[in-house]
C-alpha cells in the first residue's frame, strides 16, 4: 500500500529527543501505556514492575509534512497519554491549513503529568473552531467537556 509508511519519530512542540518510559510486567514491554519522562522522579504505574527508558527522536507534525512532502492530512488520530497539547502544538499550522478531523484520547490522569488540563486541550481545539463529539452507546454525541467515564473524543471543523 503506498499510501502508508512508518517513520520512527514522536511529535512534539519542537525537535529533539526525549527519554520515554516503558512500563513492564516482569519482562513484557506495555509500549501501549509508554509517558515521556518527567523531570523528577517516575513512579511506575499501578499492576507493573518497572519502568524502561528509551530515547526517542523528535520533531513537529509540521516539520515532518514539509519534509515528507505529505500533501495533505485528513484524519490525525493521536493516544499520547498526556502529551496531546505538545503534539497539537507542533502541528498547529498543518492541523489549521488542511482541518482534518482529529481522534484523541484525552485524560486528565494522564494530562496532569505535564501540568495541564483536558480542559486545555478543548479550548486548544475550539480556538481553531473545532466541535467536540464522543462515542456514548454507539452513537456521536456533541460534548462539551471531558468527563472521566469518556476518553476518545472527535473534534470535526466547523467551517
Amino acid at each position: 500500500m503506498d499510501s502508508v509508511s512508518v517513520h520512527q519519530v514522536g511529535f512534539a512542540e519542537k525537535e529533539g529527543t526525549v527519554t520515554v518510559l516503558v512500563p513492564t510486567w516482569k519482562v513484557l514491554q506495555f509500549t501501549t501505556r509508554a509517558f515521556i519522562a518527567p523531570d523528577d522522579d517516575a513512579e511506575v504505574p499501578e499492576g507493573f514492575t518497572d519502568l524502561l527508558p528509551m530515547t526517542i527522536q523528535l520533531t513537529t507534525l509540521d516539520h515532518f509534512v514539509a519534509d515528507a512532502g505529505v500533501e495533505r492530512i485528513d484524519f490525525l488520530k493521536a493516544d499520547v497519554e498526556g502529551a496531546e497539547l505538545s503534539l497539537l502544538e507542533g502541528g498547529k499550522e498543518s492541523i489549521e491549513r488542511w482541518r482534518p478531523t482529529v481522534l484523541l484520547e484525552i485524560e486528565d490522569r494522564h494530562l496532569g503529568r505535564y501540568g495541564q488540563h483536558a480542559a486545555d486541550v478543548v479550548e486548544f481545539m475550539a480556538n481553531r473552531d473545532y466541535r467536540m463529539l464522543t462515542f456514548s452507546n454507539g452513537e456521536l454525541r456533541p460534548a462539551t467537556e471531558v468527563v472521566e467515564d469518556e476518553n476518545n473524543y472527535l473534534f470535526l471543523p466547523i467551517s
